[in-house]
């Protein structure tokens, strides 16, 4: 079974392949593809396996959710792949970021599944005890919403529309608190 590491060591693979000539852009390409679309896949059938739904009962929608997930990751390749070249020049841990944001992404996938997967649920923001936080989370530290209204939203860590998406350490935990008053519209 693959893992968010093997995910991870998968991405790196293939970057450090067209980093050091080991193969063409075509092969870069094909390799990115392979790891993202098995990798989110798995990430997104963990999420549903962490709220006891079996991956193989997933609706059309959910199903649509998935392709949709791994056809935006996809659009950002060819751009990757143009920045990897223009870096060879420097060392591959010039290269090192971009493998660690990319492979966050696994984590998000399994999160967003798991809310899909559980719609009523409750979920409560937590910040991650290391990390420093921007306004975004700061501003959603113990709110509680259901996992629609996160989902809907767009609003969860490792989210777009957070000012720290990257590198985000934050969480979403199930819990039994009641839901905070207030919409998720102010980040």
């Amino acid at each position: 079974m693959e893992t968010e590491g093997d995910y991870k060591r998968s991405l790196k693979a293939a970057i450090y392949g067209l980093w050091s000539s080991k193969f063409g852009y075509d092969d870069f390409a094909s390799h990115m593809e392979a790891a993202i679309s098995r990798g989110l896949t798995l990430a997104f059938r963990e999420g549903f396996k962490l709220v006891g739904i079996d991956p193989d009962e997933m609706d059309q929608a959910e199903m649509l959710a998935l392709d949709n997930i791994i056809t935006q990751e996809l659009m950002y390749v060819q751009n990757l792949g143009d920045d990897i070249i223009f870096s060879r020049n420097q060392s591959f841990k010039h290269l090192q970021g971009r493998v660690d944001s990319w492979s966050e992404k696994y984590e998000e996938v399994r999160l967003r599944a798991r809310m899909m997967a559980d719609l009523n649920g409750k979920y409560l923001w937590v910040l991650d005890p290391i990390c420093k936080h921007c306004d975004s989370c700061l501003s959603l530290e113990g709110k509680v919403k259901r996992g629609s209204t996160w989902d809907t939203s767009g609003v969860y860590p490792r989210s777009p529309k957070l000012k720290c998406f990257v590198g985000c350490g934050c969480k979403l935990e199930k819990t039994t608190k009641p839901l905070s008053r207030g919409s998720l519209a102010s980040l």
